[in-house]
């Protein structure tokens, strides 16, 4: 069972150099990770958070480094019109199961690992096409 947040959960410019784990976390209020950084995994599994959520770059790096990842498995967000997004690097985030994930606020200026995925797919394509003939 993770931690339990009553009050304002203000993670902003906050630095996190290892692991982050707010793994099965409930978030009772706002969660602010405005212009925080992540340097290595930050697990938010199974994680609720019930008021709004942010987490937004302050221009001074893109939250998760290239080197880190976001784990957003099974979390819910009970009011998801208030979760923000912006300005973030989710190369390589997951959101398996994430509930209520189709009506997020907003997903702003984000970095998806879609060039790997796209590269992927075409080199399969490739190798169908010279087992064919």
């Amino acid at each position: 069972m993770g931690a339990t947040f009553n009050n304002k959960a203000d993670f902003g410019g906050a630095t996190f150099n290892n692991r982050a784990d707010f793994w099965g976390a409930t978030f009772n209020n706002k969660a602010d990770f405005w212009g925080a950084t992540f340097s290595k995994e930050a697990y938010f599994t199974d994680a609720t958070f019930f008021g709004s959520v942010k987490f937004i770059d302050d221009e001074n790096g893109r939250i998760f480094d290239e080197s880190a990842s976001a784990n957003f498995s099974n979390s819910n967000f009970e009011h998801p019109e208030s979760v923000e997004f912006v300005s973030v690097n989710l190369n390589n985030a997951s959101f398996l199961h994430c509930k209520n994930i189709d009506k997020i606020g907003k997903f702003e200026i984000v970095d998806w690992n879609s060039k790997d995925i796209f590269l992927g797919f075409l080199e399969i394509e490739k190798q169908q096409l010279m087992r064919s003939k």
